[in-house]
């Protein structure tokens, strides 16, 4: 069963978090039209620049 995604602030829904071949992405409906996408691919729409690969804070205080 997958995850409901929510805004922050609002808690506005904006899609579910799927695994799909052990990747972790956010699937989406809009209609009949379906889609997934990476963390990178949502950074790259939003920043409008390529995204090699996301680094987590936890990561870097190690």
């Amino acid at each position: 069963m997958p995850s409901i995604l929510k805004t922050r602030r609002s808690k506005a829904r904006y899609g579910d978090r799927v695994v799909v071949n052990g990747v972790p992405m956010a699937a989406f409906k809009s209609g009949k039209k379906q889609d997934v996408m990476t963390a990178e691919e949502i950074a790259e729409d939003i920043y409008q620049r390529p995204v090699d690969h996301i680094v987590f804070k936890d990561d870097v205080n190690k």
